[in-house]
């Protein structure tokens, strides 16, 4: 059984030019896997963030500028993110806008995304921070998935590709869209613990060389930490 017990730190360097969707109950911790440990394990990559809304880019901003307040090296991290943004302005407070798509049409803003993402290079890694999600919410599940199906189709092979749900806002078209992934990890609160800060970390795939992984999560001190 210690196999399928991993080190997060490996374990994210083995998603490397593969498509991983995130499934969470925590938004913070959500935020905190992004920041210091999706972040951190591509900084020799260039990684891309999707950011849909004035409202995501300030939930966003919130958080980074708390980490990096505590994390003095998250700064220089942050800096070297490009952002592609959804919304009214073009305004950013860290990192590089690589793509400024303004809010029109649930369409329009998938059209441009798709053409803004068809120039990525294959060895980038790209973060979607729920951004293509909410979009989806604004059109039927038909018109929706075949959308998502000619997003994700255009995508350069080799992109390592991380995209993120919320278990309890899960919809039928979600079982659509996990096939589109290679790689699905679950991170939920433990149950079985009696604290709030402890979570188990599950990761599954049909590949063969990603198999069945766990793990045991803890929120510490304002950080995400392995147990």
């Amino acid at each position: 059984m210690d196999e399928i017990y991993v080190r997060l730190t490996d374990f994210m360097r083995e998603l490397e030019g593969l498509r991983s969707r995130i499934l969470y109950d925590s938004s913070v911790v959500k935020d905190l896997f992004i920041f210091q440990h999706i972040i951190p394990s591509y900084s020799d990559r260039d990684v891309y963030l999707v950011l849909y809304s004035e409202a995501l880019y300030h939930k966003f901003c919130r958080r980074a500028e708390y980490l990096m307040f505590t994390e003095p090296d998250m700064a220089k991290l942050l800096d070297n993110i490009n952002v592609i943004k959804i919304g009214h302005t073009d305004e950013i407070n860290f990192g590089k806008l690589y793509a400024f798509i303004e809010h029109s049409t649930p369409r329009e803003e998938i059209a441009s995304l798709m053409e803004t993402l068809k120039s990525l290079d294959r060895k980038s890694v790209l973060i979607l921070y729920s951004s293509i999600a909410y979009i989806m919410n604004m059109l039927d599940e038909k018109e929706a998935l075949r959308l998502l199906l000619e997003s994700y189709g255009i995508l350069p092979r080799g992109v390592t590709l991380f995209g993120f749900k919320h278990l309890k806002t899960q919809t039928r078209i979600d079982y659509y869209i996990n096939d589109l992934y290679d790689v699905l990890i679950t991170i939920r609160r433990d149950e079985s613990s009696f604290d709030y800060s402890t979570y188990v970390f599950e990761a599954e795939c049909q590949l063969s060389d990603v198999c069945y992984k766990t793990g045991r999560l803890k929120v510490e001190n304002g950080r995400l930490i392995q147990i």
